[in-house]
C-alpha cells in the first residue's frame, strides 16, 4: 500500500469527505510559506533571478505550468541582463565571455 501518494494528494487532504481529510501536511505548509516569502522578497528586489527560479520550482500543481514558464523566462532574462552588466563593468566584449 502506497500511503505517501494518497497522503500527498491535496485533493484528498482538503476534502473533508475523504478518509484523509484534515490530515496535517507540514511539507505543503512549508512550501506555501516559502513561496510567500520568495514573492515578498521579489517585490523588494525585482532583479534577483534566483528568486524567480526558486518560485518556478514550486509551481508543481496542474495548471501552474504557465506560471512556472513565466518565472523561468524572467530568470533567463535577468541572467542575460546580469551578464551584460558584468561585461560592461569589466569592459569585456562578447568574445571575452
Amino acid at each position: 500500500m502506497n500511503m505517501a501518494s494518497t497522503l500527498g494528494s491535496l485533493t484528498n487532504i482538503t476534502d473533508h469527505q475523504s478518509p484523509y481529510g484534515g490530515v496535517e501536511v507540514p511539507a505543503y505548509r512549508i512550501s506555501k510559506t516559502f513561496y510567500t516569502k520568495i514573492t515578498r522578497n521579489m517585490m523588494c528586489d525585482t532583479g534577483y533571478g534566483d528568486a524567480y527560479f526558486s518560485r518556478a520550482s514550486l509551481h508543481t500543481k496542474p495548471g501552474e505550468q504557465d506560471l512556472a514558464t513565466k518565472d523561468i523566462k524572467m530568470t533567463t532574462h535577468l541572467t542575460e541582463v546580469n551578464i551584460e552588466t558584468f561585461a560592461k563593468f569589466k569592459n569585456l566584449t562578447a568574445t571575452d565571455l
